[in-house]
C-alpha cells in the first residue's frame, strides 16, 4: 500500500472545530455521566461518591465501571452489602444499566453552556465548520463543578482549581487551554496566525 505524506506545512486558516458535548457544549461540569455511574451503583445498594465516580473519567463505560469496582473503598462497601467482592458478572450487569440511564440523564443535563450559541454563530460567520462528538468520554473532568456552585466559591479556591485543571491539560500536551468556550474564536485567530507562518500549533 502506498503511503502519502505531506511535506509542506499547512499555512491556511482553521477549517473546522469539533466540540465534545458533555462538559463542553452542554452540561457544565459534566454532571450527567457522574450521575449515571452513582445511580447504577445505588440501584444495587452500593453508594459511590461523586469524587469516586469522576476519578476514571475518560475511560470507556465498561472500563469505567470496572475501575470503580476495583477501588478499595467501593469494593469494601460492595462486600458489606453483597457478602463478596464485585466480579466480572457484576461489571456486565452494571454496564447493561448504563445505556438507558445515559439517555435519560442526557435529557436532564442538556442546557447549553454559556457562550456556546454565540460562539458557534461567530465561527460559522467566519466560515469555520462546526462539528461535534459525544460519548461522555471527556478526560480529566474530575476537578470540575456545577455552574451554580462557581459563584459561591471563594475566588482564590476557584483560581486554584482552574490552575490545577489547566496544568493537567498542559501536562497531557494541550497547546491551548481556555476556561470558556467563548474564548475559542480568539484562540482560533492565534492558531491561524501560527499556521500562516508555517508553524504547527
Amino acid at each position: 500500500m502506498e503511503v502519502l505524506m505531506r511535506n509542506n506545512s499547512y499555512k491556511g486558516r482553521v477549517q473546522a472545530v469539533i466540540l465534545d458535548w458533555s462538559g463542553t457544549a452542554v452540561d457544565y461540569g459534566c454532571i450527567g455521566p457522574v450521575a449515571v455511574f452513582t445511580e447504577v451503583f445505588r440501584n444495587v445498594g452500593v453508594e459511590v461518591t461523586i469524587a469516586e465516580a469522576r476519578a476514571p473519567m475518560g475511560l470507556m463505560k465498561k472500563d469505567h465501571i470496572r475501575a470503580l469496582c476495583g477501588m478499595e473503598t467501593i469494593a469494601e462497601r460492595w462486600q458489606r452489602i453483597h457478602g463478596r467482592l464485585p466480579n466480572k458478572g457484576d461489571v456486565e450487569a452494571l454496564y447493561c444499566e448504563v445505556e438507558p440511564l445515559m439517555t435519560s440523564m442526557a435529557a436532564q443535563y442538556a442546557d447549553p453552556i454559556r457562550g456556546l450559541l454565540e460562539t458557534v454563530a461567530l465561527l460559522r460567520e467566519q466560515g469555520v465548520k462546526v462539528g461535534s462528538s459525544t460519548g461522555y468520554t471527556r478526560s480529566m473532568m474530575e476537578l470540575l463543578i456545577p455552574a451554580e456552585e462557581v459563584s459561591a466559591m471563594d475566588p482564590k479556591d476557584l483560581r486554584d482549581r482552574l490552575d490545577r485543571i489547566e496544568k493537567r491539560f498542559r501536562d497531557f500536551g494541550a497547546h491551548f487551554v481556555i476556561e470558556s468556550i467563548g474564548e475559542s474564536p480568539a484562540i482560533i485567530e492565534q492558531i491561524n496566525s501560527r499556521l500562516a507562518q508555517g508553524e504547527r500549533p
